[in-house]
């Protein structure tokens, strides 16, 4: 299969320190990658190299088979790519319907689709029908992360991609969310996520890689490597040869 996102030999660096070394992931359609690691292994760096906001030293990305070297971020939206920050950015004093109207009407949308779109974003994530005419401010903080997926849902993207979505949340968000992104990939999106979190990657990638210093040192299908001896040490602090 055709990779529908592919990031080849991606090198970033900061103020002359490597920060990524030749990573390469590639995402099909319809599935979920995890990436995993430690705080300063890379992660952010890759999702936001992706999404045009850091300039890379060497390597490419493609999405669909067509080089984004050069593309500008707001391009790269409109080509097919939303990138969810860890920040979780809406506009505090705005109502969430009014929040994903600024998404919709930058997509030169007209009142009926805007409320069409609405609708589609409510059948995937019912939760915010509630909220709708709340503050984004007054939202906790799983609800606003509810609200920040579905402002990137409403631009219908190819790919999606996450910055560490199970941060904070409790079981309940967290559920809503696995599904959510679930049915988004089963409709034929692509989503890749970074996390720390080895349980929340290994029940919802299809695959996973691990950054260690820059670098991808182990990867593979989720349910083949999660109890891998790499793995179990990193995130368990079970010793390699032991089982927890």
């Amino acid at each position: 299969m055709n990779p529908l996102l592919e990031v080849s030999d991606l090198r970033v660096q900061y103020g002359g320190r490597p920060v990524l070394k030749a990573v390469s992931v590639r995402v099909d359609r319809g599935e979920i990658v995890a990436v995993l690691g430690r705080n300063g292994a890379g992660k952010t760096t890759l999702l936001r190299s992706i999404a045009g906001l850091i300039v890379t030293e060497s390597g490419s990305i493609r999405l669909g088979g067509s080089p984004l070297d050069g593309v500008s971020p707001r391009k790269r939206i409109q080509l097919g790519i939303s990138y969810v920050a860890q920040t979780r950015e809406c506009f505090p004093d705005l109502t969430v319907r009014e929040n994903v109207d600024v998404v919709l009407s930058c997509l030169s949308l007209d009142r009926a689709q805007r409320s069409a779109r609405w609708c589609q974003i409510l059948s995937t994530l019912p939760q915010l029908e509630h909220l709708s005419g709340e503050a984004a401010r007054r939202l906790s903080g799983g609800q606003q992360q509810m609200l920040v997926v579905g402002m990137a849902l409403a631009q219908r993207p190819r790919v999606l991609l996450l910055d560490e979505p199970s941060l904070g949340l409790g079981q309940g968000v967290l559920t809503a969310l696995e599904s959510c992104l679930r049915n988004y990939a089963a409709s034929g999106g692509a989503v890749l996520l970074v996390e720390q979190s080895l349980p929340v990657a290994a029940a919802l990638a299809d695959r996973m890689a691990y950054v260690e210093n820059g670098s991808i040192e182990i990867e593979g299908v989720a349910s083949q490597i999660v109890n891998s001896p790499v793995l179990m040490e990193r995130f368990l602090g079970v010793p390699a040869g032991e089982k927890s």
